[in-house]
This record gives C-alpha cells, structure tokens and sequence, in this order.
C-alpha cells in the first residue's frame, strides 16, 4: 500500500528511505611488452576483440530487451464450479490499481494494489449460475503511481487467463470439451455491463442444500435531530495597524460557525446485504474475508452492506465498491479498509487493533467517514493521499496512532493534496505524532478535541482554510500549526497546556491569515509565534492566559498587525 512522507515539524518525519546502490570501482592493469613477438600478439588480441565487440553488442541488446517484465495472469484453481474462491496472482503490472474482470465485465470483479514490484494478490468467486465452459479472466491496470524505489509502468497494462465453470451432473462435476484460447482484450475496449447474478440463485452439487440470504430488515427507526449551529460570535471593527506595516493586510475573514455532528444511527438500514448470509461468522478467529467480498459483490455498485453488531470480522484489506454504503453499528473489523472508489460511507464500525492504516483512501472523492472508533493502528489511523477532494471525516474517535491519528496529505511524488475537505466533532488523543494534520486547500477543521501528539492540528499548504471552535490540549511541541499557505484564519479554539514551543504558530510563510478570537491557557513558552518570513497576518481579540517566554512573538519586518489581546505581552524582534 502506498505511504504518505511528512517532513513536518515536531519530530514527525515519515521514513520512506531509498536504498543507494554502492559504487564500486575496479581498476584494470596492464603491462606493456617489448619485442617484435609482443607486438604481434598485440595486434592479434585487438583484431579479436573487435571482432567480439561486433557480435556482442546485438546480442546484449537483445537480452536487455528480453528482461522487459511481461504482464502475467494466474488462477487456482483454473478449473471449478460456481460459487468457489479462486485465487489470482498476477506479476508485471506496475505499482498501481488492478481491475479484475470476467468476460470483460468488471461488475462483482475485486480490484487490488499491486505492491512495488509489480505483483498482487487477491481472490473473486466464481458467479452464480455460471454458464458451463471457458471464461476469461482479465487484469488491466492503471498508469503507475510508485515512488521511491518502485519502477513505473508507462500506461496501462493487461493479462488474460482462462478460466474453465464445470457444470453439476448427478451430484458430479463434468467439464465442457475443450477450450478456444482467447486473445488479450483490446486496452481500449469498453467493458461489458451486464445485470450482476442474483445471489439467491445455487448450483450446489446435492446433498448440500441451498443456501438461502438471511431476510433483511424492513424499518429504520427515525434518527435524532441534528442539534442546532452556535451562532457566529460578533468581531470588533478592524483598527489600524498598530506598528504600521509596509503593506495593509487583508480584512480578518468572518468564521464559520461550528459545524453539527452528523448523527449515526441506532439501527441498520431499510435494506441491504448481510454479510452473515454469504458465510461471514464474526468470531474473530474464522478469516471473514472471501465472505465479505461475495456479499459485496451481491450488494454491486451503488448497495449497501450491513454488518450484523456483537461480532468481530477477522479480514485482510477490504475495499469497498463504488458509492457502496458498510453500516457497521457495533461491529468490530479485526484488520483494515482501503478505499479506491469515490462515494463510499464507512458508518459505526470498531477498527483495530491493525498493523498498518485503520482506513486508507487514494484519490477518491466524496468518502465518508462517520462515527468510526479506530484505534491501536501502526500506522496512521484515517489517512487520505493523493487527491482526495469533498471528503467528510466526522464523529470518529481515534486512540493510539503510532504516527498521526488523522491526514489528508499529497502522495510523495504528487502534488495534487486534494480539496474541500471537512474534518469535524472528532477525538483524537494518544498519537505518536500529530493529532490532525491536513494538506488540502479549502479545507475545514472545526470542532475536533485533540490531547497529546507532537502538534494537536497541522494545517500546512492550505489556503482558504477554516479551522475553529476546536479544543487542543497537551500538543508537545504545537497546539496548531498554519504553515505555507494564505487567507487561512484560525479562531474561536481553545489550546491548553502546550508543553513546546506555542500555542498557535503561523510559519513556512505564511500570509495575510488570521489567529482571532481565540483562548491560549498556560503555554510553556509562547501563546502565539509569527515565525520569520510570515507576513501580513493579524492576531485579533485573543485571551491569553499564563505563559513562559511571551504571549505574542513576531519580526518587525513582517509588518503582522497585533492588536486587541489584553495584556498579554508583545515582543517585537527587529
């Protein structure tokens, strides 16, 4: 799974070494002769080596082309009736997304990531009232995205392989007469849309009876109400600027008033696939993996799953399909979720303990994540890359991050980190590094409770960003950083108990954003730091309270406008 790299502040760098090849230098001797028999046998040996040199070259060339990495598909078992799990190993295809498809149609068809090698691993069932004879199996990736040591695939990429349903006869499976090899897909040909099979339909040899869904709910109870915003709170009228800058900054924005949590709710939908009728046991023991990918393949494109609650679902990564809904109220995955298609909603679940990312999303937009608990995660517990855009991160509760409890970062080589997304009403305590960090212009971040982490909210490379009405306690280093980015302002938040450097900071250039309206309490060194190079900020109407060094730190020729924060003390380094 791909990485995001942090080189933010606070002891928060994300490793993503390269190893160096080592230079190895060899050195040749030679010796020269005297005599007319030496320099015949001189001329002798250039004679022969040019002649090696004639034929070596073509040949080196084509062995070089030789080792070129060929697309290559395969299945176990490569012969099976409906309804079995096969397995899909697929070599060459780049550091990317690979889509499965059966007779070209990727409906009900799983996708999976290709590590940086090029190879993937991942499963499909054979469909449901599967006609008799050879199908083919199809693999076509997307341009590669690797970094680091992950070597590109130019384009898109395909394999075929084939795949042979044998039918029931008399409680015996027979196969078909022999298969038709079947070309490799055209890269450009537009896949099949066909109806998904019915997951009621069985082929089972007898005496095995037929499996039949459990029955699905008929009534949601009506959620609660979502509570009303706080009003906006009244800002004085800009004075002048107090020292006088060389530029006038801009008008402080007005905040937007606090966002309303959206409620989960208290029962399962009015209509979905259980994934207890496709075989998942949610002992915690059993791997509910296969289950759960043939009840969303049920579900297809657009449906909604539902995890019955009290149980634990023991899984690899799962990945939902496009614009599914997973309701999980009470139900706890042992393992994580990784989302590659815009539209999805993970709702309720219990995530964790997990080795690497509780819910990994690339380059979608439109996912929600509402009222997960994830915690105890080696990596980082919600993380978004490479794009992701309208995003709402909302309700969660996130304990026990090894790295960051919540980002949305660019990937490492992209520069796209995504827009507008709204990061609201979570908890997040006990990170290894930073609570909430976001790289994203336009983004929110407002009514979120942090405690602990090197900072409690990183907002860097961000312009036009929101972040308010949050409560931020016992960051090490920072409560909340703005960094690198314009028009941002930072108002009506709470920062407590900062142990480093501030309480608020505005560096990496920073400019014409605002830090107002907001309460600092018993900050070990500053309340606010305008660091060197962050110019034509304003820092407006704040309460400071208690602090080591100073309240306000800034540098006269950044021209930053500070006024109306009490008697918390200014010092201006010239």
């Amino acid at each position: 799974m791909p990485a995001g790299g942090s080189y933010r502040r606070g002891n928060s760098a994300w490793s993503d070494a390269t190893p160096v090849p080592e230079r190895v230098a060899r050195t040749a001797s030679t010796r020269s002769s005297v005599g007319l028999i030496a320099s015949e046998w001189v001329l002798n040996g250039l004679l022969a080596l040019t002649l090696f040199a004639l034929v070596a070259i073509p040949f080196g060339a084509s062995v070089s082309a030789s080792n070129q990495s060929t697309p290559s598909l395969g299945l176990s078992p490569s012969t099976a009736t409906s309804g079995t799990t096969v397995a899909v190993t697929g070599t060459g295809f780049g550091h990317t997304v690979v889509q499965l498809a059966w007779d070209l149609n990727p409906n009900g068809m799983p996708s999976a990531q290709a590590n940086g090698t090029g190879t993937f691993k991942t499963t499909f069932v054979v469909p449901l009232g599967v006609t008799a004879g050879t199908h083919s199996i199809s693999a076509t990736s997307g341009p590669t995205v690797g970094s680091g040591n992950k070597t590109p695939v130019a384009g898109p990429v395909s394999a075929v392989a084939i795949f042979t349903a044998l039918s029931i006869v008399g409680g015996a499976a027979t196969a078909s007469p022999a298969p038709t090899p079947l070309s490799t897909p055209a890269r450009t040909l537009a896949p099949i849309v066909s109806a998904t099979p019915a997951p009621t339909a069985s082929f089972t040899a007898s005496p095995a009876p037929t499996q039949t869904p459990a029955p699905r709910s008929t009534t949601t109870p009506a959620p609660t109400a979502a509570p009303t915003a706080s009003p906006a709170p009244t800002r004085t009228a800009a004075p002048t600027l107090t020292p006088a800058p060389t530029a006038a900054p801009t008008s402080t924005p007005a905040p937007t008033a606090a966002p309303t949590s959206t409620p989960a709710p208290t029962s399962a939908p009015l209509s979905g696939i259980s994934v207890t009728a496709y075989g998942a046991v949610g002992n915690g023991i059993t791997d509910d993996t296969a289950a759960i990918n043939r009840a969303r393949d049920a579900a297809g494109v657009g449906g909604t799953l539902i995890f019955p609650p009290g149980l634990s679902y023991k899984v690899s990564a799962l990945n939902p399909l496009q614009g599914q809904t997973w309701y999980g109220v009470g139900a706890h995955l042992l393992g994580p979720v990784e989302i590659y298609r815009s539209a999805v909603t993970l709702r309720g679940f219990e995530i964790g303990p997990v080795p690497q990312y509780g819910v990994y999303f690339n380059g979608v937009s439109a996912t929600k994540l509402l009222g997960l608990n994830v915690h105890d995660t080696g990596n980082v517990a919600i993380f978004g890359e490479n794009g992701v855009t309208d995003s709402v991160i909302d309700g969660n509760v996130v304990t026990g991050s090894s790295v960051s409890g919540i980002a949305i970062h660019a990937q490492a080589t992209s520069a796209n980190p995504g827009t507008r997304n709204r990061v609201t009403n979570n908890t997040v305590s006990a990170s290894g590094q930073i609570s909430i960090e976001i790289w994203s212009p336009g983004s929110v971040v407002q009514s979120n409770t942090t405690d602990g982490g090197d900072m409690g909210l990183s907002v860097g490379g961000a312009p036009g960003s929101d972040v308010g009405f949050n409560t931020v306690r016992h960051a090490r280093y920072y409560g909340i950083e703005l960094g690198n980015g314009y028009g941002s302002t930072v108002h009506d938040n709470t920062i407590e108990d900062t142990l480093g450097d501030a309480g608020v900071i505005l560096d990496d250039a920073e400019h014409n954003s605002s830090v107002v309206g907001n309460t600092i309490r018993r900050s070990a060194q500053r309340a606010v730091q305008l660091s060197i190079g962050s110019k034509l900020n304003s820092v407006d109407s704040d309460v400071i309270v208690t602090y080591g060094l100073c309240g306000i730190e800034t540098h006269a020729v950044d021209a930053n406008t500070i006024i109306n924060n009490g008697s918390a003390s200014v010092v201006i380094i010239q």
